[in-house]
């Protein structure tokens, strides 16, 4: 129930004042392949973003129109946009892994297969979970994920743990073994309905890197590319 909260709200408000408009024609936004899936959570989205919006005691934005897409398939327009790549006649597998969901779909002659997409809970937040674990395992006390991903975020190599510098991205390549494996586990259960396998993978979002060994040990003879950037990928294709 995120989009549902008033953290999204909050953010959601300040994308509109940030945007320094008072009017805006469309909004384009993502969710989770199986809210997308879902025709009652795409529309609550809309009613909720579409309309008059009291941001500030002094300022309103008003929301003209609003259209809610699959999350993936922003990393997925801009990997097209970013390469100028052809893909008309392909079948491309995007997998996105976020903080909390890792999401992924299946595009083929520009057309969203339901039965082959989907989502797992196994995301970035849990890599982070057990890379906290492995620490505390090893050095007597647990980082929080909130640290850790901060650290990750302004690319520090090291946390605090008692006083002592510990180095995360063994934590990390340790944690993405555990969980990444779980999660293609899924994705490739989900793309037996499929008739051929894809021709390309496309890799996007936060968590690309925790996942981008599990991902291409599952699919040894495909590429697997990403965008630069990946964590703004949705974003930009949006």
């Amino acid at each position: 129930d995120y989009t549902a909260s008033a953290s999204y709200e909050a953010l959601f408000h300040a994308g509109l004042l940030l945007s320094e408009m008072e009017r805006i024609d469309t909004i384009v936004t993502g969710l989770p392949v199986s809210q997308y899936l879902d025709e009652a959570r795409r529309n609550a989205v809309v009613e909720q973003m579409q309309g008059s919006h009291q941001v500030t005691p002094k300022r309103t934005v008003c929301v003209e129109r609003v259209k809610v897409i699959p999350q993936p398939i922003g990393g997925l327009l801009d990997y097209i946009a970013q390469e100028d790549a052809d893909i008309d006649d392909a079948r491309v597998l995007v997998i996105d892994p976020g903080f909390f969901s890792v999401d992924w779909v299946v595009i083929a002659h520009k057309d969203l297969h339901r039965q082959s997409s989907g989502t797992s809970l196994n995301a970035s937040s849990v890599v982070l979970e057990e890379v906290s674990r492995l620490i505390a395992k090893d050095h007597g006390s647990a980082v929080n994920t909130e640290t850790l991903e901060n650290a990750i975020r302004s690319g520090k190599a090291t946390v605090l743990v008692l006083g002592q510098r510990v180095e995360v991205a063994p934590y990390i390549e340790q944690a993405a073994k555990t969980v990444g494996p779980v999660v293609v586990e899924s994705i490739q259960k989900s793309l037996r309905t499929e008739s051929k396998m894809p021709d390309l993978v496309v890799l996007v979002g936060g968590g690309a890197g925790f996942f981008r060994e599990s991902v291409q040990n599952a699919f040894p003879r495909l590429s697997v590319v990403t965008p630069k950037e990946p964590v703004f990928a949705n974003a930009r294709g949006f």
